[in-house]
């Protein structure tokens, strides 16, 4: 083959100088036959050898034959410039040179073509075979000569690195039958394992038979499952959008009748401010040398229009309490709740205006969703149908959501202060009440009852959130109604229901707003005014009723505030009753009372209201009642004192802890 391409290209570059023309077949066969002639007959001048290629990256586990179209793609371009003649001679220098060695060339051949005849798979297969007859003790059979006569060089198909196979130590009859019995053995064995898979393959084979015979009886109930959750996919799914709608309509209404509640509110405090600074302007313009002070005659005729007011509400009350029975009283312990005739319309108005819009709000709702009876039951359903759905679905822990706005529109017009019943008296209670109730029930299913705290939960998820409203925009701690209203409410909530607890965060809210909302009180509500001892010295004198009257107003608060004792921490409640209002003001008025046998009376109903606990030696709080203690102890030591008023400053002195000044006051009786 390399004879022919240099034939051709010879014969190419020869016509090209003598005629320009290209040689047709028969002058290459010619050639081509020429140059065989030449070889055979041992000229090594006219002739050019065959040339061993070899290429790297193509041969694997030998040489190979190289084709024809292979070897043109790295063939050179040829150059048709005037030094061709001068590189043909260089090129037949060097041929020349190595081309002394031919040899090889028939073996070469020789091996190529047995190459081509005996593949490497042929090859694998007969070397697999001799290495089972060694393993049997089968004589092996001799090796095919080498054709390049090189033992050194593995034969073809071999793998590199592969060892010979090795000769078995007895290959004598008995070697040959101890070994066959071994295989045997090996292949009883892995027929053995085999029949175990097989064994498996069959009883999974039965299993999945089993399990697919089950879950075809199981279809039925599972198609009727799946309509159930696809019906009632639906219904949450409306649901939630009905109520996403509804509830800010809802918050809406809520919101209007707690703003005119807090209008309301704000009217008392600011009347009852105002008719305290009425009086002390009066009092003050008595006793003032400037007659600026005293004559003006635009805000006089403002203040007598109040003072009419102020007087008429008055006598009402006082009418109120003969009615009751009530003989013993102080003024200013009664609370001034009582509002204008306008503001109680006005107040009705708005009412009929948001109760007319809340039986709006459901019309165009059908009753699944409008009723609470209605809604509980399709959940109640899903309880019964798959109750391990219902439990993985956590919707015990959804139910106060799902009822809320429900609740909420029933108890739209319902405050603590203003109606007469009760949470537990509501139509939504009763109705919750028997949610997932069943005959059959007995305490210990009681116990693992997800709903069993249904009602508490509602009513720490709803009813707590209204009343945080109500008191932010309604509640007095000034008014002895609204707390003693208030805190019998809460007291029952929480005795109640077992999740109101001073973990519940709805809870902490509440107290908090109370808090701020008595803070606020101590702060602009309390005023003690300090007049000369001639101006208080006649009792019925403006000055002195004044004096005594804001004292018992500050004395209401107090008691007011010790209503929550035991539902606020200790702590808070003795910083707001003991430093804010009782060191700070009573007992100012205490020390500024001109009958000290009156400031004894006093200083005993102060220590009557104080809770137990804060009276028990080593209590924190009588750390704080210590200036109280001091005040009574001297009172009682003074001179001019009567018998009554020793005893019972000794009384006191010893309930508040002091025994030693007790015993001291006693004495002095003797």
């Amino acid at each position: 083959m390399k004879i022919l391409r240099v034939m051709k290209r010879i014969l190419c570059r020869r016509s090209s100088k003598v005629g320009g023309g290209i040689p047709d077949a028969a002058a290459i066969h010619a050639a081509r036959k020429k140059r065989e002639a030449a070889r055979a007959a041992g000229e090594k001048e006219d002739f050019i050898p065959i040339k061993k290629v070899e290429k790297e990256g193509k041969a694997r586990g030998g040489a190979r034959l190289v084709r024809e179209e292979d070897e043109d793609e790295d063939e050179e371009r040829i150059s048709f410039t005037v030094k061709e003649n001068k590189r043909e001679d260089e090129y037949h220098k060097k041929i020349g040179r190595g081309g002394g060695d031919d040899s090889d060339s028939d073996p070469e051949w020789e091996k190529m073509q047995i190459s081509k005849a005996i593949n490497s798979n042929q090859i694998i297969a007969a070397s697999k075979d001799a290495a089972l007859n060694a393993t049997l003790g089968m004589p092996r059979a001799p090796l095919p000569p080498s054709i390049s006569g090189d033992t050194s060089r593995p034969a073809p198909g071999g793998r590199k690195g592969e060892a010979p196979l090795a000769r078995p130590q007895k290959y004598d009859l008995p070697g040959i039958r101890e070994r066959m019995k071994a295989k045997l053995v090996d292949m009883k064995e892995v027929h053995r394992r085999h029949e175990m898979d097989a064994d498996r393959a069959v009883d999974d084979l039965v299993e999945s038979q089993t399990e697919i015979d089950s879950v075809g009886a199981d279809v039925p109930d599972l198609a009727v499952k799946h309509k159930f959750y696809q019906e009632l996919r639906g219904y949450v799914t409306d649901l939630t959008d009905c109520y996403d709608e509804k509830v800010g309509i809802i918050t809406y209404l809520e919101s209007r009748i707690n703003k005119v509640y807090s209008e309301q509110r704000g009217k008392v405090r600011e009347r009852r401010r105002q008719d305290v600074r009425d009086q002390a302007d009066v009092l003050a313009a008595m006793t003032a040398t400037n007659m600026a002070l005293m004559l003006d005659p635009v805000q006089d005729a403002v203040r007598d229009y109040r003072v009419a007011e102020r007087e008429g509400r008055r006598i009402r009350r006082r009418q109120a309490r003969e009615g009751k029975g009530e003989l013993r009283h102080y003024d200013g312990v009664s609370s001034d709740d009582e509002m204008p005739s306008v503001d109680t319309a006005n107040l009705a108005k708005v009412k009929q205006d948001v109760e007319n819009q809340s039986r709006m709000v459901l019309d165009d709702v059908v009753e699944e969703f409008s009723v609470i009876s209605n809604v509980m039951e399709r959940i109640q359903a899903w309880r019964t149908t798959d109750p391990d759905s219902y439990q993985s679905a956590y919707v015990s822990l959804c139910l106060p959501k799902i009822f809320s706005p429900l609740i909420r529109l029933q108890m739209l017009f319902w405050s603590p202060f203003t109606s007469s019943t009760g949470v537990s008296a509501q139509e939504w209670y009763s109705t919750v009440a028997t949610y997932a109730v069943s005959l059959d029930e007995n305490f210990s299913k009681f116990e693992t009852d997800p709903d069993r705290n249904l009602l508490s939960t509602c009513c720490e998820k709803v009813i707590l959130p209204k009343l945080v409203n109500i008191v932010r925009s309604s509640y007095d701690p000034v008014s002895t109604t609204q707390t003693n209203k208030l805190v019998g409410c809460l007291s029952r909530l929480v005795t109640d229901f077992p999740t109101l607890t001073p973990r519940s965060k709805q809870l902490r809210e509440l107290l908090s707003v109370v808090v701020e909302n008595i803070k606020e009180c101590l702060d602009n509500d309390v005023y003690i005014p300090m007049y000369t001892k001639n101006q208080m010295e006649s009792p019925n004198s403006p000055h002195s009723l004044l004096f005594q009257r804001q004292f018992w107003s500050a004395f209401k608060l107090f008691k007011n505030v010790l209503a929550w004792a035991g539902i606020l921490s200790d702590s808070i409640l003795a910083e707001l009753v003991l430093d804010r209002l009782l060191n700070r003001y009573l007992l100012l008025s205490l020390r500024a009372n001109v009958d000290m046998l009156d400031s004894i009376d006093k200083a005993r109903q102060i220590v009557q209201i104080l809770p137990e606990w804060w009276l028990k030696p080593g209590a924190v709080e009588l750390a704080k009642l210590a200036m109280l203690t001091k005040f009574v102890g001297g009172v009682g030591g003074g001179k001019g004192l009567a018998r009554d008023g020793i005893m019972e400053a000794a009384k006191i002195v010893k309930r508040l802890g002091d025994l030693e000044m007790g015993e001291k006051l006693r004495e002095l009786l003797y």
